[in-house]
């Protein structure tokens, strides 16, 4: 013991310095239980409620993720049907245009015959109306150009 106090004495540590260290003591537990162990737990929950939201934040980006490929997923079907759809009536329409160029066609052909039949007929009337004053010319230019009458053999 007298060491220390020898060394206690070289330090300059006296009376004064136990009463410091007991008030320094006491105030440390004072303002540990008062100020320390409270603001520690204050920091605990602080910590404790960001893990928490933190956990929160990534389920909700684990669930959004999920819808985003549902959506996806969802658009994809939707647009396959969309082509599906479009494919049916793009089909529907070339069958349909090619039974309107058809019938068009046929309709054409009938028109055109009929046209033909009704060019025909008139041709053949007007050859027939025609027919006697051909003759009647006939004759009258033969004799013009044999310088004598010309009979008809018509009757």
């Amino acid at each position: 013991m007298e060491q220390l106090q020898q060394i206690a004495a070289q330090l300059g540590i006296d009376q004064s310095f136990y009463t410091v260290f007991g008030a320094v003591t006491v105030l440390y537990f004072l303002l540990s239980a008062v100020y320390l162990k409270p603001y520690q737990r204050l920091l605990e929950r602080r910590k404790d409620s960001i893990e928490g939201v933190k956990k929160q934040a990534q389920g909700l980006a684990s669930q959004a993720e999920e819808k985003f490929n549902q959506y996806r997923e969802r658009l994809r079907l939707v647009t396959d049907q969309a082509r599906s759809v479009l494919r049916s009536a793009e089909e529907g329409a070339r069958k349909e245009e090619s039974s309107i160029l058809s019938q068009a066609g046929n309709k054409a052909k009938v028109s055109l015959q009929n046209v033909q039949a009704q060019l025909d007929t008139e041709r053949k009337n007007l050859v027939d109306a025609v027919a006697p004053e051909i003759s009647v010319l006939a004759v009258e230019v033969a004799t013009k150009v044999l310088g004598r009458p010309v009979t008809s053999n018509r009757h």
